[in-house]
């Protein structure tokens, strides 16, 4: 799948790629959405698709769009942008212009409030919109935890940002991960555990199995009323609002002092290395 999303990139970025005319909002249709992943991607049969987002962009006037696509090789998320008069569409990632461009987000993002890892005056944070079910989180995990051993002077916070219309039980583990984001050693433990698990887990056992990796993670017994809790919800929801604020679209995305990585896992160690050692200075 990820052959046909290049081609489907180059074609987007080298191309005018035409798109039904934009409703009088500037939102370009679900069925013009539909009808344009078709052409792009219609030749590829074993690829099946669903519109997961369309909403205002960062850039004003243009639409963002988010599409979910799925075939044997698991899910991705694709995200690309419809301009103001609906005619054009380029995939690719809006930023700010300017000598530092990663400022705007850097400073939204100290509004952080997931577990810690790190030293907390450290001179680079690594803030991880994740999701526990998805695998290409479990995937990202050891790079992080390389970069953590090499670099003691760097910070890595979890933010949740659960999938909930791909993965069914991401919510439930958000709320699990906030309910022990006071205790970061006893969250972050949760969390490796359930990445250890994840396979394991399904929507039939999901309840229990993240009852019992709490518990051994070192929960105490407030834990299943914190997760009954409306509050505990709401500030799981909070955390997929600042994820959107930032323009997080799919999982994991990780900002590095505020630069944006959202293909972490096709990002060579030493590349990642780079980009931490670069903001460090």
């Amino acid at each position: 799948m990820i052959k046909t999303i290049r081609i489907f990139a180059v074609a987007c970025i080298l191309t005018l790629a035409t798109i039904a005319v934009a409703q009088p909002t500037n939102l370009p249709s679900e069925d013009a959405i539909k009808g344009f992943i078709q052409q792009m991607l219609g030749y590829d049969t074993s690829v099946t698709y669903k519109v997961s987002s369309i909403k205002p962009a960062e850039a004003p006037g243009f639409a963002d769009v988010s599409v979910l696509l799925s075939s044997s090789q698991g899910d991705q998320v694709l995200n690309f942008y419809v301009s103001p008069d609906g005619k054009f569409a380029l995939i690719g990632q809006l930023m700010d212009f300017g000598s530092d461009p990663f400022a705007r987000y850097r400073t939204m993002l100290q509004k952080i409030d997931g577990p810690i890892r790190g030293p907390k005056n450290a001179k680079v944070t690594i803030v991880e919109f994740a999701d526990l079910e998805c695998p290409a989180c479990k995937a990202a995990l050891p790079n992080v935890e390389k970069m953590q051993a090499e670099d003691p002077d760097v910070r890595v916070v979890f933010q949740n940002f659960p999938l909930e219309k791909v993965h069914p039980w991401s919510l439930r583990a958000a709320l699990y991960v906030d309910c022990l984001k006071s205790n970061s050693d006893v969250a972050w433990k949760f969390i490796d555990t359930v990445y250890e698990h994840q396979g394991e887990i399904n929507e039939g056992n999901a309840d229990d199995s993240l009852k019992t990796y709490a518990t051994a993670a070192g929960a105490d017994a407030k834990v299943a009323a914190c997760i009954a809790d409306p509050k505990t919800l709401a500030n799981v929801k909070n955390s997929e609002k600042l994820g959107d604020s930032v323009a997080v679209t799919s999982t994991p995305t990780l900002f590095i002092n505020g630069r944006k990585v959202s293909s972490f896992n096709s990002l060579p160690f030493e590349t990642f290395k780079q980009l931490v050692d670069f903001a460090a200075k």
